[in-house]
């Protein structure tokens, strides 16, 4: 059974002990990650970026190949550089904060992170990279961690983003300025694009005191099962160590579980094939302010901390042929990529094992087995069933929110899911059917349980 005692809820001093803004505009002298010879500002790692070996070399065969000037094609690669690099405005990021904050506490939102965990990996920090690898369930996971450090005085992950926010007026920018940096969905069509992604993130990795944060699954989960790990991003993140640029790199699987996702209707259209919306800034306004429901807690949970250099079995010292090259001009070996991949299913692995199930989670499992059974089982069914699961799930090895005992986590978890189950006059739990639920059920001809 995992100790409940373990997760804090990070909000609950700003609701008792000192208001948002004093909290936002204190003092704030955080954690490196690793301590270099140099401070090394965002311009810093644009320009060192754009001066390298690798880039100099692929502007060379890139000119030799299409004839194009070399003048021609390093405004090109500058061009991607902006269009890439992260920024950092603590102003930015502190009224950024502000506004989340109140958010958050108009959702009646708790954050309850695993305090133990997270304050060991902070002080092991300041030999080498860190990589921040979580979950992708929800838009707020991108939020989650860069609130976490500030809140633990963690120097800021530096987050990849997708062009998808790039192109919303303002937040592109304002999202930019919180330390993230941009990249595009696919690599192919433009090798000299891929080539600056490549040395810029080798150069975070290397010249960059804070953490780096990226999504192995690329995308947000639709159905909140795991996706197939992508291995772009964590073979350009590995690259340094792979060169020998850095002696070590830390991966950090993360877990972020969700009482309710804010998405969830989406989600639920998405899989009836009703096309995502582009995002844009005035659909995210007006998606924040119809954030006045109940959505329960968020729950982070962190993963032992893994050695890049013990799971690509790297031993100190050792030479390879690809090694003899300057680091810059290194490249993945097929042995290489082949031990990517298995170093990213073990971050996957890491991430699963860091898995909290609550109380929502486990309602689900008795509306499923209702369901299927056409039945509609009883408040003391519902609590005998709960305990079943938790002493089952826990002896397998699961992670269980207790929270405050399991009556009242049921009655918060029919608070928060209010718009999907309910207990009806006869005290018996019913599955309460949305329109696009409804919609599903005719289209399968599934029964439907309803009040």
């Amino acid at each position: 059974m995992h100790e409940k005692s373990n997760f804090v809820d990070i909000l609950e001093p700003r609701r008792t002990q000192s208001g948002i803004f004093r909290f936002m505009t204190r003092d704030w002298h955080p954690k490196k990650t690793q301590i270099l010879s140099k401070k090394y500002t965002p311009q810093d790692l644009k320009d060192i970026t754009a001066r390298s070996l690798y880039l100099e070399n692929a502007i060379e065969a890139e000119s030799a190949k299409t004839g194009v000037s070399k003048e021609k094609l390093k405004q090109e690669i500058l061009e991607y550089i902006e269009e890439i690099g992260l920024d950092k405005k603590m102003y930015v990021i502190r009224w950024l904060g502000m506004f989340a904050l109140k958010v958050a506490f108009n959702m009646n939102v708790g954050i309850y992170v695993n305090e133990p965990a997270l304050l060991k990996i902070k002080s092991a920090m300041g030999k080498n990279p860190v990589l921040f690898l979580p979950t992708h369930r929800s838009y707020a996971d991108f939020c989650i961690l860069t609130y976490l450090c500030y809140h633990y005085d963690i120097e800021f992950p530096a987050v990849a983003s997708g062009m998808d926010f790039y192109s919303m007026a303002v937040m592109g920018r304002v999202l930019r300025d919180t330390c993230a940096f941009y990249i595009r969905r696919t690599l192919s069509g433009s090798a000299l694009y891929a080539d600056t992604l490549r040395q810029y993130v080798r150069t975070l990795v290397a010249r960059h005191d804070a953490p780096i944060e990226f999504f192995l699954e690329g995308t947000r989960s639709r159905s909140n099962k795991t996706l197939p790990p992508k291995f772009g991003m964590l073979s350009m993140a590995l690259g340094p160590l792979l060169s020998g640029s850095v002696t070590e790199v830390t991966l950090v699987p993360v877990h972020v579980a969700y009482d309710r996702l804010m998405e969830h209707a989406a989600f639920a259209y998405h899989h009836l094939g009703v096309p995502k919306p582009r995002e844009s800034t005035r659909g995210l306004l007006k998606w924040v302010s119809s954030l006045n429901e109940q959505f329960g807690n968020m729950y982070i949970n962190f993963g032992s901390p893994l050695s890049g250099r013990e799971l690509l079995r790297l031993p100190r010292g050792a030479r390879t042929a690809e090694a003899l090259k300057p680091p810059d001009l290194q490249e993945l070996t097929p042995d290489q990529f082949a031990q990517i991949r298995s170093v990213a299913s073990r971050v996957v692995s890491g991430q699963q094992q860091a898995a909290l199930l609550t109380c929502s989670h486990l309602l689900a499992l008795v509306i499923t087995q209702a369901f299927i059974l056409r039945t509609a089982p009883s408040r003391e069914r519902v609590l005998d069933s709960l305990r079943c699961y938790t002493r089952m799930l826990s002896d397998l090895g699961a992670q269980i929110w207790e929270g405050k005992g399991e009556e009242q986590e049921l009655d918060r978890a029919l608070v928060v899911h209010a718009q999907s189950w309910a207990f009806d006059h006869q005290r018996r739990l019913r599955l309460l059917l949305p329109p696009h639920a409804s919609l599903a059920a005719q289209r399968r001809h599934l029964p439907a349980l309803s009040l």
